[in-house]
């Protein structure tokens, strides 16, 4: 039904319904009073219909319009009955003329409540069973992991998908999707960010559930280290002909610090290969820690050549002494490339984290002991875990290391979940903000495709779709959008050309369209048809609010849902109560670190 002509029409319709409804009450009351006298004497005897009567029954009740000896009773139950009877069909007609007028509305042309499937209700917890036989209830939470709503009906990310969400600054990435997200994981959960929101609100409440692994070098959230963890031995716990692998893997991590117009492709490679011969012997030593790849990139070195040799991997030296004794210009240029990407290696904040007690600058009396991520990963298959891992980003930060640390445990979940039959359960949560820069992963596209089906789901959050093309490339970027069978667009986007991609991919609907034409001798007149627009243009989507998001998932239309802030759900009161005293302690280490003369006042963390 064409709107524009329902609109024109609407001053006529009211004008006619309102005569229909007065003769139709006219009707009513003499259908009553006829039944009323039938009931009662035996004859029909009914004044009208007419509006006096109406008028009389409304001025002196129902006695003054009835004949005499007829029940009021039977009166009041017919003309109710009917009057109900008439009110429904009314309504039932109301139902149908919006449901036609609204046809073309942008709304009806998204996902449904109707068309969810498995991705809401109990469908889901269906699904979620299949996936994870372990569970023996139907609690909510067991379908997954709450994404948003739509149609007042909660959207589930099941156990085998893996998610991406591209949002701007400020737009509730961390409220609506990472703090509930790392609240809810069954298992273990690793979750990276470069402020301290993320932590402070999960760290507690994660702590009541099982042991909560913080890593912190450049006192972001000022958490004390009660941990250290080892690079190298992704590299000493496979075999030989897979270490040399392990090595690249690793370098790669700190390769991709280096970008923009400082990548020179010839060194670039050159330093790389440099750099993974030097990991490797360092890893081969007996001893060896990530403390010696700094001083064997020196100029002149010759000590990661000798432990190779000293650990019979002997082609992998000839290779590095070939590189090394190339013209000095080249070399010191390969070297240099090499040390820039190890720049945080410099940092003895950072090495304290990655290198055995015994060799820090200061050892301490009480060391912290090694994290063991198989250990990790085989105790989190029996409750809960956390890891928080947190760097600011840019050069000489933490993130590679964030980076190989993710990627590390990522790749011993894939290993364990092999060696479960090829699924994990419970499964392991991994949530990315602040992905591009603080994590990341070079191979990260390729490894999305399947990391749903080990029973890994994987949560990466970037800014705009641009900040993912600028880590991964354009192949890349499209290949992880493509990879995830998960995808949120919310606020803050600016990327035009994105946003009129997505716009396409959400699609076009019928919009009707009225024009008028006048006629000097004819008058007015309009015409009415059709035409295709977007369901939701770039100029909608740019404008998002912030609790609001597109959700593109596998197999089914757009949908738009509104996302569930922590600080609106009923739980709300402990991750605040827990938060504030994360804060509290913060502010008073961060007061601590500046120094006995420092100009906060300890009591109120505040100048």
């Amino acid at each position: 039904m064409n709107r524009a002509l329902l609109r024109d029409a609407a001053a006529p319709l009211l004008l006619l319904s309102a005569i229909g409804s007065a003769a139709l009450l006219c009707v009513d009351v003499w259908l009553a009073a006829g039944a009323a006298s039938l009931s009662s004497t035996g004859t029909w005897v009914a004044n009208g219909p007419d509006p006096l009567t109406v008028s009389t029954l409304l001025r002196d009740g129902p006695v003054a319009v009835l004949s005499p000896g007829a029940s009021t009773t039977v009166f009041a139950a017919v003309l109710g009955t009917v009057i109900l009877l008439e009110a429904g069909a009314v309504v039932a007609i109301a139902l149908l003329v919006t449901r036609a007028s609204s046809a073309t509305d942008p709304q009806r042309s998204l996902l449904g409540r109707r068309e969810l499937g498995d991705l809401s209700g109990a469908a889901a917890a269906k699904r979620a069973h299949r996936l994870r036989p372990s569970l023996d209830g139907d609690e909510p939470a067991d379908r997954g992991l709450r994404l948003l709503s739509i149609g007042r009906r909660d959207v589930w990310m099941s156990w085998e998908d893996v998610g991406l969400v591209v949002m701007g600054p400020r737009a509730n990435k961390t409220s609506a999707l990472a703090v509930p997200t790392v609240l809810a994981a069954p298992g273990l959960v690793v979750a990276t960010s470069n402020k301290a929101d993320l932590w402070a609100l999960t760290s507690g409440l994660r702590g009541r559930a099982g042991p909560v692994w913080t890593f912190d070098p450049q006192l972001i959230a000022h958490a004390r280290q009660t941990w250290w963890w080892d690079p190298l031995r992704s590299i000493r716990d496979v075999g030989p002909a897979e270490r040399m692998e392990a090595a690249a893997r690793l370098a790669g991590h700190f390769m991709g610090t280096i970008g923009g117009n400082r990548r020179d492709p010839f060194f670039h490679s050159a330093g790389e290969q440099v750099l993974t011969s030097t990991l490797l012997a360092a890893a081969l030593q007996d001893g060896g820690t990530v403390r010696d790849v700094v001083s064997w990139l020196q100029p002149g070195s010759r000590d990661a050549v000798a432990a190779l040799d000293a650990a019979g991997a002997l082609a992998e030296a000839a290779d590095l002494e070939s590189t090394l004794h190339g013209a000095d210009v080249t070399t010191k240029g390969i070297l240099q490339t090499a040390r820039t990407a190890t720049r945080s290696l410099t940092s003895e904040r950072i090495l304290r984290w990655i290198t055995p007690p015994y060799t820090w600058q200061t050892p301490p009396v009480d060391p912290p002991t090694e994290l063991d991520l198989w250990d990790l990963l085989r105790a989190a298959q029996h409750g809960r875990a956390t890891v928080h891992l947190l760097s600011k980003e840019g050069a000489g930060t933490a993130a590679p290391v964030v980076t190989a640390l993710v990627d590390r445990i990522l790749e011993v979940a894939e290993l364990l979940a092999q060696a479960r039959g090829g699924r994990l359960d419970p499964p392991v949560v991994a949530v990315l903000d602040e992905a591009a820069n603080i994590c990341p992963i070079r191979q990260l596209p390729q490894l999305y495709s399947h990391y749903g089906s080990r029973g890994i789901q994987v949560l990466t959050m970037l800014q705009s779709y641009q900040q993912g093309v600028g880590v991964w490339g354009e192949q890349g970027m499209q290949a992880l959008w493509s990879a995830a069978t998960i995808k949120l667009v919310g606020a803050g986007v600016d990327d035009h050309a994105f946003l009129q991609r997505l716009s396409g991919l959400i699609g076009d609907h019928d919009v009707e369209k009225t024009s008028t034409s006048i006629d000097r001798t004819r008058g007015a007149s309009r015409q009415y048809s059709t035409a295709r627009e977007s369901i939701l243009p770039a100029s909608v989507l740019r404008a998002l609010p912030r609790d609001q998001a597109v959700l593109l998932a596998t197999g089914r239309k757009a949908g738009l849902g509104r996302l569930h802030p922590w600080y609106r759900e009923r739980d709300n009161t402990d991750i605040s109560s827990y938060a504030d005293t994360a804060l509290e302690e913060l502010c008073r280490a961060a007061a601590i670190a500046l120094g006995p003369n420092n100009p906060v006042n300890l009591t109120r963390g505040t100048p």
